[in-house]
């Protein structure tokens, strides 16, 4: 992801998150040195993107969407394994993230990559008010599943 595609990535924002990050905090991610924030793009199109960090030993995975017209294609999962991949070139080994209680898409997504629940956050999240499922992955671990 580079300044170019904040637009785009704020544009889906406001379409998948009921309070989205404002341009501003998109702007702030892809200028971290920690961030780790990645764009799939088909026909010059920003059509999925992630938000991360890496600061090794550990990851944070704040934000993840697709493009409604782009769902269920595998972009989800190629997003998530091309953070990954880069996580582990900046030695990291354990992923976290919060996840709202009644995204059961998401949280299908997170544990066919081997996310686990690990704690939960009572009332976390507002518009609507929802708990926060807290999840991790130990990237290690889940090189050695088939």
């Amino acid at each position: 992801m580079n300044p170019s595609d904040v637009p785009a990535v704020s544009r889906m924002e406001a379409e998948n998150f009921a309070v989205p990050w404002r341009a501003s905090d998109v702007e702030d991610a892809v200028s971290s040195v920690l961030g780790a924030n990645l764009v799939a793009v088909e026909n010059d199109t920003v059509v999925g993107y992630l938000l991360g960090q890496a600061f090794a030993p550990e990851g944070e995975l704040f934000r993840i969407a697709v493009a409604n017209s782009h769902r269920r294609r595998g972009i989800g999962k190629a997003i998530c394994d091309a953070f990954f991949d880069e996580l582990t070139e900046r030695d990291v080994t354990d992923v976290f993230l919060e996840v709202r209680s009644r995204n059961e898409a998401a949280i299908a997504l997170y544990r066919s990559l081997g996310f686990s629940p690990t704690g939960r956050r009572k009332d976390y999240y507002k518009n609507p008010t929802d708990d926060a499922v807290l999840m991790a992955v130990s990237l290690p671990e889940r090189k050695k599943k088939p």
